[in-house]
């Protein structure tokens, strides 16, 4: 009955979004539906009501609504200067392929982990992806694909922290199957983004950058300097938030006013800043990918809060291949109910833990949990850095979620061998 109620909660997003209804108000809907199957009235409004204060009013939530803001903002606002314009221009003129910076730009946005921050790669991606013919739908799995499948194996993660804190397992233990899992997603991600490619978009954007490369060393300096330029409120942003552990949503902000305000003497400072205002950070103050993220986070915690997750845990753990149902099925399905990566570790690691420590062997176990959970949370509907991306690019709801899913269940597919493998 509970796995009943969340898969009519989370079907029911997606069928109010191809109605057209804004998926910030399906998913409060699909919300409310939820809490009140699972808990009655009385228990539904107590559901809730804690999940709006964790929504809205708890530093947690309000700070993801307030990070994705300014990563709109900030992305707008270097439209509106010319500085996106410049940035794309010169990283063109230091590679060969247009098709390598459209895999870079979101790789390298993986050391900035913060809530909703895999929205920063979109705004770069927009006119890169142009130049060779990607439509808005690729762009999005780029975007989500190509920045989250490094963290099978960034140890800084906090998701991974949590759960080698808790568990003692051994980074050493996610190599083999984290490198094959990132190979198989790179790969099968790399297909399905670059696949019916216009050939002649891609000669001759390698064209053009060939021709730029080839003017020498002093070009390619003179490239990388006004790349850093464009692009410092950028590395204001990577500095306070890698450099200091200043937090994504200050380190946004903080960029976002880097931004706005002008460092060039090319056209007056008043009215180059007011421009950016008024054309940029204005504008950049989206209410609609507010309104989705908030609704999606809504329902997210709605799932947490109504302890469905917790209830279907004792019918799981008798089973005979429960070691790998635990490891493997279980994460990857609530990392997808509730697109939350750190959320699933929280929820479903108790669960597995009396299994791997009753027998130190299965140890590996706890790393296909740990890749599993990351599959289905790169790939839930209530993702937030998905629901962003697609609402910043403007994209497809269907399309591109078809083509986000296959890649993730590669991932997945490849933990559930191993897991199989290890249970022999």
């Amino acid at each position: 009955m509970n796995a009943m109620l969340l898969t009519v909660a989370t079907a029911a997003i997606f069928l109010a979004a191809r109605r057209k209804l804004s998926m910030g108000v399906s998913a409060v809907i699909s919300g409310l539906f939820l809490a009140w199957a699972a808990k009655g009235i009385t228990g539904g409004l107590q559901t809730l009501a804690i999940s709006l204060y964790t929504t809205f009013i708890k530093p947690e939530g309000f700070n993801i609504l307030l990070a994705v803001v300014f990563i709109n903002m900030l992305g707008n606002v270097m439209r509106a200067s010319g500085a996106m314009d410049e940035l794309v221009y010169y990283i063109r003129m230091l590679s060969r392929d247009t098709r390598k910076l459209v895999f870079l730009i979101p790789s390298f946005t993986t050391l900035v982990a913060g809530p909703g921050a895999g929205v920063l790669p979109a705004p770069l991606l927009d006119p890169v992806g142009d130049e060779i013919g990607l439509s808005q739908e690729k762009k999005t799995v780029a975007t989500i694909v190509f920045r989250h499948m490094w963290y099978s194996v960034y140890p800084i993660y906090t998701p991974f922290i949590l759960l080698e804190q808790t568990s003692g397992m051994p980074y050493s233990a996610l190599l083999l199957p984290a490198i094959t899992s990132l190979i198989v997603v790179g790969l099968v991600s790399t297909r399905l983004v670059f696949r019916d490619l216009p050939v002649d978009a891609a000669e001759s954007a390698v064209a053009a950058a060939s021709e730029t490369a080839s003017n020498g060393v002093r070009s390619i300096l003179h490239a990388i300097g006004k790349m850093l330029f464009a692009a410092i409120p950028l590395v204001v942003l990577v500095v306070l938030r890698i450099g200091f552990k200043v937090s994504f949503t200050v380190s946004c902000g903080l960029s976002c006013i880097c931004a706005v305000l002008p460092m060039s003497a090319e056209r007056p400072f008043f009215s180059e800043l007011k421009r950016r205002i008024i054309e940029g950070a204005i504008p950049g103050f989206n209410w609609k990918v507010m309104e989705t993220v908030a609704g999606v986070l809504f329902f997210s915690h709605v799932v947490v809060n109504s302890g469905l997750v917790s209830m279907l845990a004792p019918a799981l753990s008798r089973h005979a291949l429960s070691l790998v149902i635990l490891s493997v099925i279980v994460p990857f399905a609530i990392g997808f109910m509730i697109g939350s990566h750190i959320g699933t570790v929280g929820l479903a690691l108790p669960l597995l833990l009396p299994l791997t420590q009753a027998n130190p062997e299965t140890g590996g176990f706890l790393a296909l949990f740990y890749l599993s959970s990351l599959m289905g949370y790169m790939v839930s509907p209530v993702h937030v850095c998905f629901i962003g991306t697609l609402q910043c690019l403007n994209a497809e709801l269907k399309e591109a979620w078809r083509m986000l899913v296959v890649c993730g269940v590669a991932g997945f597919i490849v933990c559930l061998a191993f897991g199989i493998y290890w249970s022999l």
